[in-house]
């Protein structure tokens, strides 16, 4: 299964496990819809979408998403 964590302008940080889009990607035609944070569109009722406490150093608005791999120890 795949993770997704993203980072919205405001510092916001969400981790997911369907890849959130930015508003402007799924609005071709207005490529100035409020891209500020992460979307994420699905049907699927076993989807989550969670804030994240921490920081993710690297991480910012502008190349989230990241996929992200979970370690079990």
């Amino acid at each position: 299964m795949k993770y997704w964590v993203a980072k919205d302008k405001d510092g916001t940080i969400h981790f997911s496990n369907i890849k959130p889009i930015k508003p402007s990607e799924y609005y071709k035609e207005n490529p100035n819809a409020n891209n500020k944070c992460f979307w994420i569109f699905t049907r699927k009722s076993d989807a989550f979408f969670l804030p994240w406490n921490d920081d993710i150093p690297g991480l910012t608005f502008e190349n989230s998403p990241k996929e992200i791999n979970i370690v079990l120890k």
